[in-house]
C-alpha cells in the first residue's frame, strides 16, 4: 500500500504551522484564558443579575450576533452556577 502525502513536506509544515492538535490546543487555550479573565467579575453578580445576563445574551444572539463573539462572556457567567467538585 502506497503512503499518502509527501513525506518531506509534512514534517516541515508541522514545524512551521504546528500539528493539527497543536493548533486546536492553542485555539482553545485562548478561549479558556478569555473565560477565566471574566470569571472574577461574574462571581460578584447576584442571581438576579446572572439571570439578566442570560436574557441579554439570548437577545444579542437573536439579533444576529455570532455565538463565538459572546461565548466567553456566556461561559464565564455559567461558571458560578456549576458546583465545585467534591461539594
Amino acid at each position: 500500500m502506497a503512503e499518502q502525502g509527501i513525506p518531506l513536506i509534512g514534517p516541515i509544515l508541522n514545524k512551521i504551522i504546528g500539528t493539527r492538535n497543536e493548533r486546536f490546543v492553542k485555539k482553545y487555550t485562548q478561549k479558556v484564558t478569555d473565560i477565566n479573565a471574566l470569571e472574577a467579575r461574574t462571581r460578584e453578580l447576584s442571581d438576579a443579575q446572572l439571570r439578566e445576563a442570560v436574557v441579554g445574551f439570548r437577545a444579542r444572539h437573536d439579533k444576529g450576533e455570532k455565538i463565538d463573539a459572546i461565548m466567553a462572556e456566556e461561559l464565564a457567567d455559567a461558571i458560578p452556577l456549576v458546583p465545585a467538585s467534591g461539594s
